[in-house]
């Protein structure tokens, strides 16, 4: 038993670990994407 809880503690917290990084890759790749097109429509707007 003691194994088996070791083993579901350490699968959770790889799982939480995971999550935690796709969640930072994901606000980071969106802020850059908002970036992004915030700079292509001030560009647009002083062409105009």
């Amino acid at each position: 038993m003691l194994i088996k809880n070791s083993w579901i503690e350490t699968a959770i917290k790889i799982i939480i670990l995971v999550l935690v990084l796709v969640f930072i890759i994901g606000v980071v790749r969106w802020s850059c994407s908002n970036s992004n097109l915030a700079i292509e429509e001030t560009t647009k707007n002083a062409h105009n």
